[in-house]
């Protein structure tokens, strides 16, 4: 392929903009939205979109890697960020030094989080509603039982 046979995408902010506070304007209030910018934004900019999407009202924005997650970080966005699916066990301390929404799936990584997070002084913060049976008092796993 040559430029000249290859696709151009323009990039409308204004209209990811009204999207989000359209689909918003949807759904009862207090529901949280997440925009999705893994793919870096799917080729349109993950840290564009993510900046008009969070300021249209997006409350999270969902990635696929940590690495993602860190680039946005690093570049200032500071809502919550949730990874689209679990992430390997090595990358635990990142998630907690960054502040990323882990996606967990498996028992050796909850553990693995649980036990990291603990050490830190995080352990109150892998489930602050008590969701899926976990309580957040109660950090056994990050005590070593």
């Amino acid at each position: 392929m040559t430029p000249a046979t290859l696709g151009v995408a323009e990039i409308d902010l204004d209209a990811i903009q009204t999207n989000v506070r359209t689909l918003k304007a949807l759904t009862r209030p207090g529901t949280l939205f997440m925009a999705v910018v893994k793919a870096d934004g799917y080729g349109h900019g993950a840290l564009r979109v993510a900046r008009a999407a969070t300021s249209a009202g997006a409350d999270r924005l969902g990635v696929a890697t940590v690495r993602e997650a860190i680039a946005l970080r690093d570049a200032g966005v500071t809502a919550p960020i949730q990874l689209l699916a679990e992430p390997p066990q090595a990358t635990v301390g990142e998630i907690l030094e960054y502040g990323i929404v882990p996606a967990v799936t498996t028992r050796e990584f909850a553990v693995a989080l649980a036990k990291q997070a603990f050490t830190r002084g995080h352990c109150g913060q892998l489930s602050p509603q008590g969701r899926h049976g976990h309580e957040p008092h109660r950090c056994a796993l990050g005590r070593g039982r």
